[in-house]
């Protein structure tokens, strides 16, 4: 039998007293239940201890565009990733190695004063904005190239 977020709920409320044993819980305590429930998912999913498989996915970029939107319906189509570990890009135009970006932070990113500067990328800024993060590279690809 599997567990469901109701089943979780109902036993938090159990031991924290707000439920006795046998008596189910109303309507405006599951969704409350389940709001918490979802806040401590997604707490859980900030941290890096709690992510168990780093997953390398391909996509092509397009010459001359800077920025992919990641996430359900973006440009890169997966689930948007809290962090992302490392970006490589393979110029498939001159077959050369792949090659590691760096990554910026939010200060280094917003220090580059020329941003829409043309060539191979080798540094990317990664903004985990809801819905959709957003990721940058630097300089812009002017080839078509995977990352």
């Amino acid at each position: 039998m599997a567990t469901t977020a109701l089943d979780i709920v109902s036993d938090a409320l159990r031991e924290l007293g707000v439920l006795s044993s046998g008596e189910v819980a109303s309507a405006d305590e599951a969704l409350s239940g389940l709001a918490a429930l979802n806040r401590l998912a997604d707490s859980w999913a900030a941290e890096r201890l709690m992510i168990y498989t780093i997953s390398r996915t391909t996509y092509a970029l397009v010459s001359g565009t800077q920025l992919y939107t990641v996430g359900t319906g973006g440009n890169f189509n997966v689930a948007r990733p809290v962090f992302v570990d490392h970006v490589n890009v393979y110029d498939t135009a001159a077959a050369s190695a792949e090659v590691t970006l760096t990554a910026f932070t939010d200060d280094s990113w917003a220090g580059v004063e020329v941003k829409p500067t043309p060539g191979t990328p080798v540094s990317y800024y990664y903004n985990p904005t809801y819905s959709m993060g957003s990721l940058s590279l630097w300089p812009v690809p002017d080839t078509a190239t995977l990352v």
